[in-house]
C-alpha cells in the first residue's frame, strides 16, 4: 500500500508538471499572437494519414517573437519541439515521439507565411525574403506576378519552403542543385528564443549546415533566395521501350538538360519526360489544364506517364496544381542518391531484383513505379548531393486517394532498391522520404568531418537538444544529448 501510496503521489506530480508546462505554453502563445488548437489530446498526422503523433500543444505563432517565446517555454519544461509546414515527409523526420501518449510541442509556421522583401539585380542575382511558413504554390504565383521563378523546383507545391528545403527536395536537372542551394541567407532562432542570421559570409559554418538543417538547428523563421526573371518551358513526356532508354542514357542526358523517366515494373516500357526552356513568344498551351492530364489522372494514371506535350510558365511544368493535388492518389515514396556515372548499372541490377520478386509481388495491393532523375552536387553539410553530381532512383507505390501504399508490399519492393544503391553504388537515402537508415549506414558517405561540424551547430543552437526526436538520433544526429 506504501508502494502504491507513492506511485499515486508521483503521478500527481507528474500532471501537476504537465498542466504547469501547458498552461505555460498557452500563455506564451496567447502573449505571443499565437494560437494553440488544442493544449491537450491534439492528434497530428501526415499528409497521406500513415503518422501520427500527440503533442502537448500545437501552436500557430505568428511573430518571431511569438516563436521565441513558445521555445523558451518548452526549453524551460524539458518539452520536445518540432516544427511542421505541409507534413510531407514520409520519413518520420518532422514527427513527435509521442504516438502513445501525449508529449511535446508542434508548431505551425502557417500563420507566419509571406514574403518580406525582393531584390531585384542587374549584375547580381535577384533576391527574394520569404518568411518559413509559405506554400511553395504561394511563393510561385507570387514570384510570377513580380516577373520572378524559382530556378527549379520538386514534383509538389504544397510544401512549405522551408520544410522542401531542410530535407533536400530537388527537382531533376544536370547542372540545377537542391532547392536548398537557392538560400543565399537565413534567420534562425534558437532554441533560447535568440536570432541567429547565417550566410557564406557571416556564420559560414552554420550556413553551410542549416540549408538542409533537418530540423535540428532551430527553427528557421526567414530564408532569403536567389530567384531568376520568370521564363517559359516546353513539357514533352514520351514513351519508348526500356531498353532503347538505358541504351541511349548517356546520350540523352547529354542532350537534356532537365530529363527524368519512369517505368512500371515488367512492362519493359518507360515514360521519358523532358522540359526545355523556349522563348516567351511560343504560344502557352497550358500544363494544368491538358485533356491528357485529366485523363490520365481519372484513370490513376500518374501524369509522368502519359504522353503529353505543354508549354507553360516555368513553374507551372514543375509542380502540380492545387485542384490536382486535392485530387491526389496516395502514395509511398523512397529515394536513393548515387553518382550519376553509375545510373544504367544501377537501375540494371533494379531491374534485376524487381525480376526477383515479381511472384511475391500483390497486384491488388498497389501499383509500383521507378522513377529516375538527376541532381547537381553542392557543398552542404548533410546534403546527400555534396559533392558529387547524382542521379535519383525512386521507389514509389500507390495507394488510392483514401488510402496510402500498403507498408509491407513498399518495403517489398523499396528494401531491394536501398540495399542495391548502398551497398554497390555509395547509395544514401532522400531525408524526408521513407527510408531504414543508421548512422552506421550513412557515415560512410557523409563523414566524420562532416557529422561533427553539424553537431557542433547543434550543440551551439540546441544544447538541450529538444529539437531531436527518434528518427535523428537513429542516424547520427545528436546522439549524445538523446
Amino acid at each position: 500500500r506504501e508502494a502504491e501510496g507513492g506511485e499515486q503521489q508521483s503521478r500527481q506530480r507528474m500532471g501537476a508538471r504537465r498542466a504547469a508546462t501547458v498552461a505555460g505554453l498557452l500563455a506564451a502563445a496567447l502573449a505571443g499572437g499565437s494560437l494553440a488548437s488544442s493544449p491537450v489530446g491534439v492528434t497530428y498526422t501526415d499528409w497521406d494519414g500513415a503518422l501520427t503523433c500527440r503533442p502537448e500543444a500545437f501552436l500557430l505563432p505568428a511573430s518571431e517573437e511569438a516563436i521565441a517565446l513558445a521555445l523558451r517555454e518548452a526549453a524551460a519544461a524539458g518539452q520536445r519541439v518540432k516544427v511542421v509546414g505541409a507534413g510531407h515527409s514520409f520519413s518520420g523526420i518532422q514527427m513527435l515521439d509521442s504516438q502513445d501518449a501525449p508529449g511535446g510541442v508542434m508548431l505551425s509556421l502557417d500563420r507566419w507565411a509571406g514574403i518580406v522583401a525582393v531584390t531585384y539585380g542587374d549584375q547580381e542575382p535577384s533576391l527574394v525574403e520569404v518568411r518559413a511558413g509559405t506554400r511553395l504554390r504561394d511563393l510561385n504565383t507570387e514570384l510570377e506576378r513580380r516577373g520572378l521563378a524559382l530556378e527549379n523546383l520538386g514534383a509538389t507545391a504544397a510544401q512549405s519552403v522551408v520544410g522542401a528545403c531542410a530535407t533536400g527536395t530537388h527537382g531533376t536537372g544536370r547542372e540545377l542543385g537542391s532547392m536548398a542551394t537557392a538560400i543565399q541567407a537565413l534567420r534562425i532562432i534558437d532554441s533560447q528564443g535568440n536570432v541567429v542570421v547565417a550566410s557564406a559570409e557571416e556564420n559560414a559554418e552554420l550556413f553551410a549546415a542549416a540549408r538542409v538543417s533537418l530540423g535540428a538547428l532551430g527553427v528557421v523563421s526567414t530564408v532569403t533566395l536567389r530567384v531568376v526573371p520568370m521564363f517559359h518551358m516546353r513539357k514533352t513526356v514520351v514513351n519508348l521501350p526500356l531498353e532503347e532508354l538505358l541504351q541511349r542514357h548517356d546520350e540523352l542526358y547529354a542532350k537534356y538538360e532537365r530529363m527524368q523517366w519512369s517505368w512500371v515494373p515488367y512492362s519493359h516500357q518507360a515514360s521519358l519526360m523532358v522540359r526545355e526552356v523556349v522563348s516567351d513568344e511560343v504560344p502557352i498551351t497550358g500544363c494544368w489544364d491538358t485533356s491528357a492530364t485529366n485523363q490520365s489522372a481519372s484513370e490513376g494514371i500518374p501524369s509522368f506517364l502519359t504522353a503529353s506535350t505543354c508549354v507553360d510558365v516555368s513553374y507551372k511544368t514543375l509542380v502540380d496544381s492545387n485542384e490536382a493535388y486535392g485530387e491526389r492518389t496516395l502514395y509511398t515514396e523512397m529515394e536513393m542518391f548515387i553518382p550519376v556515372e553509375h545510373t544504367v548499372a544501377a537501375v540494371r541490377d533494379l531491374l534485376a531484383w524487381q525480376e526477383s520478386i515479381k511472384g511475391l509481388h500483390n497486384e491488388r495491393l498497389g501499383t509500383p513505379y521507378s522513377m529516375v532523375r538527376y541532381v547537381a552536387a553542392d557543398n552542404i553539410t548533410l546534403s546527400p548531393i555534396r559533392g558529387r553530381d547524382v542521379a535519383v532512383l525512386s521507389t514509389i507505390l500507390m495507394g488510392n486517394q483514401n488510402r496510402t501504399a500498403a507498408p509491407k508490399e513498399f518495403a517489398l519492393f523499396a528494401r531491394g532498391m536501398e540495399k542495391i544503391c548502398k551497398e554497390k553504388y555509395q547509395g544514401v537515402p532522400h531525408w524526408g522520404k521513407k527510408n531504414w537508415a543508421t548512422r552506421e549506414d550513412l557515415a560512410p558517405f557523409y563523414g566524420e568531418e562532416a557529422y561533427a561540424s553539424f553537431e557542433k551547430m547543434r550543440e551551439r543552437l540546441d544544447p538541450e537538444g529538444i529539437f531531436l526526436n527518434d528518427y535523428l538520433v537513429q542516424r547520427g544526429i545528436g546522439a549524445t544529448s538523446a
